[in-house]
């Protein structure tokens, strides 16, 4: 299963026993000990079908949305605070949690930022460039941390977390030739970065760049933070997806799926 596959079936991925879930980068915040939704020492629930009554729904929104305006006003603090409240109301919800880690990009906090992000890539794909830079008042912004983060890496070369977290901002750009650099020697420096290991073997054998309005190439250190790419892969109709399926790992097992016409399903590992 590749990543487009895992993406497919989300965290449901790690529960079938095709995958197991760990992440390199997880770190215990100091920042969140009133916030229990935020571990990511565990993926994300994303096949959790929580449908919180309209208050708790409407409570998260509302911390999520002064989130958002706080970040646009360049007040980092504060809109991570609020991430982290609309995150107590909406724990699984993928948009906040990536939100989340771009606020603590924007802090230079990369440990944590890639510790979610790690998180979120393993379940599903991220942003694209046009979703993120609707955040950002000005490009120049962006390209300024980003700039921070590349030196940072200058400077520590030995630091894979901030090697992966570049690399997802490589492909959020769009510009894969360079997230698939980063991401071999995130690979070499952590070869407990599985999920960097599946991300080279897509994207070498399915870039899928889509062209948007970017900044210059040379505008990132150096280097090309640049061309927005949609990371949802290309799209799959049910009738593709309906079938028998067949996951054989020799001695570790099998693992057998049926998908149905009325969109129910059975598996069975053996």
């Amino acid at each position: 299963v590749g990543v487009w596959g895992a993406w497919n079936l989300g965290s449901r991925i790690y529960s079938s026993g095709y995958y197991s879930y760990y992440n390199p980068y997880y770190v215990q915040s100091s920042t969140v000990q009133s916030y229990p939704a935020v571990n990511y020492s565990v993926p994300i629930d994303s096949a959790e079908a929580i449908n919180p009554d309209e208050n708790v729904s409407d409570a998260g929104m509302n911390e999520f949305n002064i989130a958002v305006a706080e970040f646009k006003n360049s007040n980092y603090p504060k809109a991570l605070t609020h991430a982290n409240l609309a995150l107590n109301s909406l724990p699984n919800d993928m948009a906040i949690h990536e939100f989340r880690a771009l606020t603590l990009f924007a802090l230079g906090n990369y440990n944590e930022s890639a510790s979610a992000i790690y998180s979120i890539l393993s379940v599903g794909p991220g942003w694209d460039w046009k979703t993120m830079k609707s955040l950002y008042p000005s490009t120049a912004i962006y390209t300024k941390q980003s700039r921070l983060l590349e030196s940072h890496i200058r400077d520590n070369k030995g630091d894979s977390a901030s090697r992966f977290l570049l690399a997802y901002h490589y492909i959020t750009c769009g510009h894969i030739e360079h997230a698939v650099k980063e991401l071999k020697v995130v690979s070499k420096l952590n070869p407990d970065d599985q999920l960097a290991i599946r991300l080279i073997g897509t994207f070498e054998t399915n870039e899928d760049p889509t062209p948007d309005t970017p900044p210059s190439p040379n505008d990132i250190a150096g280097s090309s933070l640049s061309a927005a790419a949609s990371t949802t892969g290309p799209a799959v109709t049910k009738e593709l997806i309906e079938g028998n399926w067949v996951a054989d790992q020799g001695e570790q097992g099998k693992i057998t799926l049926k998908l149905t016409p009325d969109g129910n399903y059975t598996w069975e590992y053996k």
